[in-house]
């Protein structure tokens, strides 16, 4: 045995350096030098390539040493031939190759593209997309003088060490929305025939000859594939024409301004219609793309209408932010962005995005990152995959992976402004490993001035690289324990991540990737997230100052409920944790689950955890919250964990599930002891030196009928010293519980609302209760609840009907005491709708400006509910905040900047409507919610003047508020009012009037005259106290017959009389201040008086 372990032993030392010589054979770690090609903002870690050995050993091996992508140590890679050309191309061009492979300690993926005269290596981290880059670079060592490039010298880089140069996609096109992102990736692998053709520009920058071209064209497309292959499952494959396609000479190649459209042309006349299913043009210049179409490939003249550009062709910029980015269009995917609108329904990302077909780093103001991620969203994702349903062009090749199935995730209520977090369950068949990526797909205009928690539409979250953990928290962890939980204006390197105070409907797809080694492959589900704005925050009142704990502590939990207990949200328990600050949860021992009341005695574990926070999660929903200070638990040697401190038993036996629970398996053992007074009791287990649980079966026949007595527990070890104790409380309770009190509404009231309070008295003998409530008194067609809570609110209950309602009080044996049956009616409901008079309005475009509509509703009823329309015109609808205020003062968000370049709005504001949305015909337009509910109108009385303002907070966009009106529903009848003047009709005596005319209280209509009806001159005397003043009166019509009255400034008459015609005057007065009053009669008119002060 002994020369066995000896021989191993060398052979692990031989294998060890003949690594090591292989890799310091070729590769040598270098000095940074003083300036290279790259724009990176962070430096690399250099090496230089003996570029012949290795280059033998990749063709002559199936493993090879490569630089390690994040250390500055050395790994060996398993690889196999993944050709990007055509098998007779291949052939032609024997050393220029494609490769893919894994590191032999499973860390690593990689695509190798190689030729004779350098390589190019894309990374890819397993368990998440991280990408790394090994890349020739042109360098001039530290350590030389010479100005010469070293052509083998190689950087390793991350993908988010760029710098990035300005650079634009130029398509601008609509595509397919799709409307469904729960998939299954097929398990096939689909190949299309690329032709690619190349500027003398770009032919010139790669060695101006077709061999570096082609060169050049497969380290781009080994890049290409790896992303597409992993994605979706496609793999374009070089034509065989190809070099036909490749020119040399800029000033003779066939490429002028329209770059797509003489591609096009080229690929159909040189290479014809039929031999390719995807073109491309590769040229040097400034940095830019085009797809031409969204959604070209397969179709006759547009497939070949594509094209990226770069100063620099090469590389992993070129690669995958341009030419992978422009072949996504070709494939069907739009942008992603949403810094402005491109009218596409898959803007679901804020600001420039990050994936694959965003604008990360390019848009000053809008940028989360400088670089995007090399993923696709789960948005683009369905794009392409839709696509190549309708086109298939392409040759299909079934693959042995089976895709990962994921869990369906319930749709959930959570309250405003309170964290949520959302987990993947899913399980591939195959063994391979999992990755996971939970992306918002609210499709909206988000840029970073609009960002945060007032948005209505859009993404609130952005999309994040997938990764090994299933679960994701909003906001990330770290913003939950800073309670940082909104964001407003975020710029580069920020999280954009915000909850939001509103009413908004999210939707979240939950995408799973296997990282098969042949070909991954995804499946999603999706999710919404229902926001009411009326609950919450949900919060943790008390550890509010940062504290230290030992093990098995009893601590008191505080928290304001905030409404989750009712409808819609009915969260009636919580689940507890620990949570550490990278998100872990900390496994309770024993049940964790609490009823939502508000308070709660718990046990810590016994854990060892740092910083920690405790965290209330909703048993029914997603939303969390952690209480706001830091929290150290030290573990002990041994505790016993137990569900709770005190117990009630109706019966003689009690059960009581313990858990031991030791730090040092193995180490130690311990004793288990229960002290007790009159009860008796007996253990499963009594010894320990593994954790583990013990069944206590306490006796309370020697108990009297609700008395208690506290039990001491105790863990004790080999030396007889304790190391923990604690106490428990045991009653014996009545086996039956008593009947609940109810207290209201009481029992027969009538003439209540559609929402009805209810509540009934605290029952010491029951732990919950049961609420019941129907049209029925023999309660047949029941709605039913279990409750802790001694309240509760029914809604959207019947109009002119009568409820019963009773309590079940439970206990700890589930024994059942009914209460007295209780019966309410509500009330009947009258609705009515009342449209603004003063429309329409116009909002200016020269400067900031608020216009407002009136409606006077001269009922007085409770409001019930209530449904607001709006409809005006105005270009740039973003610009806009709208609001309702009641005669009370309460002031409703209807609208809060959404939908940006859009125009017009038609829209009915509803509790029970959608969310917004902003691909209708008109900007904002249908049923939707308002940003905030209208809920707190409910109860209010309709009697007052209703006003709607519309403000507009930008300049260079007008329009005009054409129509507002209010619907309301409340309690009682609206008395009629025929024609709308404000007089109900029992009371008015002009019972047509026409709208818009001013009436009197009997509803008459009142005649005045227009302010510019009079023209007036008037002259002063001339000379003094010889009354020489004069007032001429010139009236609008002639047809009336005027009565007037002239009064001095002591309102003492001087004159009065009566006149008609176009001219009249008054003359020979004295100098004085005048008071002229004039009346009118014109058949059956009468004008109210008018009245003019002069001063002759």
């Amino acid at each position: 045995m002994r020369t066995k372990i000896h021989t191993v032993g060398l052979i692990f030392l031989l294998f060890t350096s003949f690594c090591s010589y292989a890799q310091q054979d070729y590769w040598k770690p270098k000095v940074a030098p003083q300036k290279w090609s790259k724009q990176l903002s962070a430096a690399p870690q250099f090496y230089e390539l003996e570029l012949q050995p290795f280059t033998s050993e990749l063709r002559s091996k199936s493993t090879v040493v490569l630089p390690s992508p994040n250390t500055t140590s050395f790994l060996r890679f398993s690889l196999e031939e993944a050709s990007n050309f055509h098998p007779n191309l291949q052939k032609r061009y024997p050393d220029i190759r494609a490769y893919k492979g894994v590191s032999t300690d499973g860390k690593y993926r990689l695509v190798l593209s190689s030729t004779d005269e350098k390589i190019s290596v894309m990374y890819t981290a397993v368990g998440s997309k991280q990408r790394f880059f090994l890349e020739q670079v042109s360098a001039t060592p530290l350590s030389s003088k010479s100005s010469k490039a070293q052509e083998q010298w190689y950087a390793v880089y991350s993908i988010g060490d760029f710098e990035l140069p300005e650079w634009a996609c130029e398509l601008q096109e609509p595509s397919k929305t799709p409307t469904n992102f729960e998939f299954t990736a097929p398990a096939n692998l689909k190949t299309f025939r690329i032709a690619i053709s190349t500027t003398g520009q770009y032919t010139a920058y790669h060695g101006q000859n077709i061999s570096g071209a082609l060169a050049a064209i497969n380290a781009t497309l080994t890049r290409v594939n790896g992303i597409y292959e992993n994605e979706i499952g496609v793999h374009f494959e070089l034509i065989e024409e190809v070099e036909q396609l490749i020119y040399l000479n800029r000033f003779s190649d066939p490429y002028f301004e329209n770059l797509g459209g003489d591609l096009q042309e080229v690929l159909d006349d040189v290479i014809g219609d039929e031999n390719y299913d995807i073109g491309h043009l590769f040229h040097q210049d400034r940095n830019s793309g085009n797809a031409g179409f969204v959604g070209a490939t397969c179709q006759t003249g547009k497939k070949g209408s594509a094209y990226s550009s770069g100063v620099n062709p090469e590389g992993a910029l070129f690669d995958i932010d341009y030419v992978c980015h422009e072949i996504g269009h070709q494939m069907g995917a739009n942008h992603t962005w949403s810094f402005q609108s491109e009218n596409t329904g898959v803007q679901f990302e804020p600001g420039s995005g990050s994936t694959i077909m965003a604008y990360a780093g390019i848009v000053e103001g809008e940028n989360l990152q400088e670089m995007g991620d090399a993923y696709f969203h789960i948005g683009s994702l369905v794009q392409m995959q839709n696509y190549m349903q309708n086109f298939s062009c392409y040759s299909d090749e079934l693959i042995s992976n089976n895709p990962p199935d994921i869990t369906t995730v319930e749709d959930s209520y959570i309250p405003a402004l309170t964290p949520f977090v959302l987990s993947a369950d899913a399980f591939d068949t195959d063994g391979d490993g999992l990755q996971y990526s939970i992306e918002q797909i609210d499709n909206g205009i988000v840029n970073a001035a609009r960002f945060g928690p007032l948005s209505m539409s859009g993404a609130n979250f952005r999309a994040q690289a997938p990764r090994a953990d299933a679960t994701r928290y909003f906001p990330n962890i770290t913003r939950v324990f800073a309670q940082e939980l909104t964001q407003t204006s975020p710029g580069l390197n920020d999280d954009w991540e915000s909850l939001t105070t509103i009413n908004k409907a999210m939707h979240f797809a939950l995408v799973v990737r296997d990282e098969n080694p042949e070909q991954s492959l995804q499946q999603s589900v999706e999710t919404t997230i229902s926001v009411d704005a009326e609950k919450g925050p949900f919060r943790i009142l008390s550890q509010m100052a940062s504290q230290t704990f030992a093990a098995g502590e009893w601590i008191t939990l505080m928290w304001d409920v905030a409404q989750t207990n009712l409808p819609p949200i009915n969260t009636q328990e919580l689940e507890w944790f620990l949570i550490d600050p990278n998100g872990t949860q900390k496994a309770t021992a024993v049940s964790n689950v609490l009823p939502n009341t508000g308070q709660a005695e718990v046990q810590l574990p016994n854990e060892d955890c740092e910083n920690c926070r405790i965290m209330l999660k909703a048993k029914n929903s997603v939303y969390f919250n952690v209480n706001t200070a830091d929290l150290t638990v030290q573990p002990e040697p041994a505790i016993i964990s137990l569900p709770q401190q005190d117990y009630k038993s109706c019966e003689d036996e009690l059960i009581i599930e313990a858990y031991v629970s030791i730090q040092d398996n193995g180490a130690v053992p311990y004793e288990l002891n229960i002290s007790t007074e009159n009860s008796t009791v007996s253990l499963s287990e009594t010894s320990f030196s593994q954790s583990g649980a013990s069944t206590l079966s306490f006796d309370l026949s020697a108990l009297n009928l609700n008395a208690s007595e506290s039990v001491q527990l105790s863990l004790v070890d080999s030396n007889a010293n304790t190391v923990y104790s604690s106490s428990i409380q045991l009653e014996k309770a009545a086996s039956t519980p008593e009947a609940t009190l109810l207290n209201t509404p009481s029992n027969l009231a009538e003439n209540l609302g559609t929402r009805v309070a209810l509540a009934w008295q605290e029952n010491q003998s029951a732990e919950r209760y049961l609420l019941e409530w129907s049209q029925s008194l023999s309660f047949e067609n029941s709605a039913s609840l279990v409750l802790f809570d001694t309240a509760y609110e029914l809604e959207n209950l019947t109009s002119n009907s009568t409820y019963y309602w009773r309590v079940s009080a439970i206990n700890s044996c589930d024994n059942v005491a009914v209460s007295e049956v209780f019966s309410f009616t509500t009330a009947a409901v009258d609705c009515k709708t009342q449209y603004a008079t003063d429309l329409p309005q116009s909002i200016v475009a020269q400067t900031p400006n608020t216009v407002s509509s009136e409606i006077n509703i001269n009922d007085e009823l409770p409001i019930e509910s209530i449904e607001v329309g709006v409809r005006l015109t105005h270009t740039y609808v973003g610009d806009l905040q709208m609001r309702l205020i009641s005669p009370s003062g309460t002031v409703i968000p209807l609208l809060y900047n959404s939908c940006a370049e859009r125009n017009n709005v038609n829209v009915r504001f509803t509790d029970d409507g959608q969310s917004l949305d902003c691909l209708g015909a008109t900007g904002i337009a249908g049923v939707i919610r308002p940003a905030v509910s209208f809920s707190r109108l409910y109860g209010e009385s309709t009697l007052g003047i209703w006003r709607l303002e519309v403000e507009d907070g930008s300049i260079g966009d007008a329009g005009v508020l054409q129509e507002f009106s209010i619907k309301f529903c409340a309690k009682g009848a609206f008395q009629p009012d025929q024609d709308l003047d404000g007089v109900f009709d029992a009371n008015d005596l002009c019972p047509d009037t026409p709208q818009a005319q001013e009436v009197d209280a009997d509803g008459c209509p009142v005649y005045r005259f227009a302010p510019e009806f009079f023209a007036f001159a008037s002259r002063a005397e001339t000379c003094d106290n010889l009354a020489g003043g004069i007032i001429q009166i010139a009236p609008d019509f002639s047809a009336i017959n005027f009565s007037y009255t002239l009064n001095d400034q002591n309102q003492n008459a001087v004159r009065q009389g009566s006149f008609s015609g176009t001219l009249f005057e008054i003359d020979s007065l004295p100098a004085g201040i005048y008071n002229l009053c004039i009346t009118g009669q014109s058949g059956d008119i009468s004008y109210e008086p008018s009245c003019f002060e002069f001063d002759l």
